[in-house]
């Protein structure tokens, strides 16, 4: 008897199931993608800001739409190589297909609402997580101090409910074409 077709057979039912379980399950948001009918916010580009305290400094970029959707993402950017911080963010964070990847997963994609000066944003994100375990999602919260101009305060993990609080202040840049804001995961 040959074994051999039998133990080919076994190994692609074992590739079959390891492939499936790599899918990863997306704990819901909270907040529901609702329209953005306000003016607190500008939405006609994009929010940038930068934690100076790490080297090379970490730039944070949120990125919000009329229809509720959000992205935030962050990367780290080499002053000394000469790179034009703006420029870097434009044409690497905010091309279509850097965005397609992340709402792909999804990550870094997700929805905020905005209250008076209230801001809130949820984003998918799984910073290492143990597999097996739906990709987690995080809320922000901040204040609006002007329509160029928010400060997130907290950062909670929705998973742990471990809160982390920060002092990021973000800055608006007009940017056209935005990214699309279509996203499957995103309802």
């Amino acid at each position: 008897m040959n074994i051999r077709p039998l133990k080919n057979f076994v190994f692609l039912i074992i590739l079959s199931l390891s492939t499936f379980s790599c899918e990863r399950e997306v704990a819901p948001l909270k907040i529901k993608k609702i329209d953005y009918l306000g003016d607190q916010l500008r939405i006609d580009g994009y929010y940038h800001s930068e934690v100076e305290t790490i080297e090379p400094p970490y730039i944070h970029v949120a990125v919000f739409y009329r229809d509720g959707f959000c992205i935030h993402t962050c990367t780290r950017v080499d002053k000394m190589s000469g790179s034009d911080t703006l420029n870097y963010l434009e044409t690497t964070l905010l091309n279509n297909a850097f965005v397609s990847k992340l709402k792909e997963r999804p990550l870094h994609v997700g929805a905020f609402k905005i209250n008076e000066t209230d801001l809130q944003f949820e984003i998918w994100n799984d910073p290492g997580s143990i597999v097996g375990r739906p990709i987690s999602s995080f809320s922000h919260y901040g204040k609006i101090l002007n329509d160029t101009t928010f400060v997130i305060t907290k950062m909670v993990n929705n998973r742990t409910n471990h809160t982390f609080l920060q002092n990021l202040v973000y800055h608006f840049e007009q940017f056209s074409p935005k990214p699309d804001s279509t996203c499957a995961y995103v309802k």
